[in-house]
């Protein structure tokens, strides 16, 4: 078995196997996030596989939404690069429960993955294009001790959070539209904290 979206088509095989596997039309949800964003997430580790990604997945397979998770990564881009894009975007979700046992899920919620980069120009434009589209609902951020260190480390408008705010806001100064941003901030009772601007 592959984690691939080639290797996926045999659902049999990785059902016997134990894995739950996603109940919605990936291939469509693919296609609807090219045309239609709705939500973006900066950070693409551990934790925004484990939370956001599979919320999401559970959105779709609810039929609650129709675009996929667009996952944005800034500090490492080999996690995009080695990671995602050789296993088409597919990850997997392990549970470990009270019993002992292991839940395993195939999380294909994400559906298009991109370097927060200025030189990787063919992301940085679809960043730019996202944002200004008038689909998109929410913008979610993972914000660890990484990207408070770049800060320390380099100016307002070089380090990876200042591109990341840079591409977030100044589309939507136009008046078109509304979308949300939620943090995700590890440690704290209230991890999320979230905000709406036009």
């Amino acid at each position: 078995m592959k984690l691939t979206a080639c290797g996926l088509q045999d659902r049999d095989a990785w059902k016997k196997a134990g894995y739950l596997l996603p109940e919605f039309d990936i291939p469509a949800a693919l296609a609807h996030t090219r045309t239609a964003p709705q939500w973006i997430h900066f950070g693409a580790g551990n934790i925004f596989r484990a939370f956001q990604a599979n919320l999401a997945q559970k959105l779709l397979e609810q039929g609650l939404m129709e675009s996929g998770l667009i996952a944005v990564e800034g500090y490492d881009a080999q996690i995009i690069d080695r990671m995602y894009l050789p296993h088409d975007n597919l990850s997997i979700l392990a549970t470990l429960k009270a019993d002992g046992t292991v839940d395993k899920t195939v999380i294909g919620s994400i559906t298009e993955a991109l370097v927060l980069d200025r030189e990787r120009r063919d992301d940085f434009m679809r960043l730019k294009e996202i944002f200004r589209s008038p689909t998109l609902q929410l913008a979610s951020f993972t914000i660890t001790e990484k990207c408070a260190h770049q800060r320390a480390q380099r100016s307002a408008s070089r380090h990876r959070c200042g591109l990341c705010a840079g591409a977030c806001f100044s589309p939507k100064l136009s008046g078109k539209g509304h979308f949300a941003h939620l943090r995700t901030l590890p440690g704290r009772r209230s991890p999320h904290q979230s905000g709406q601007h036009g």
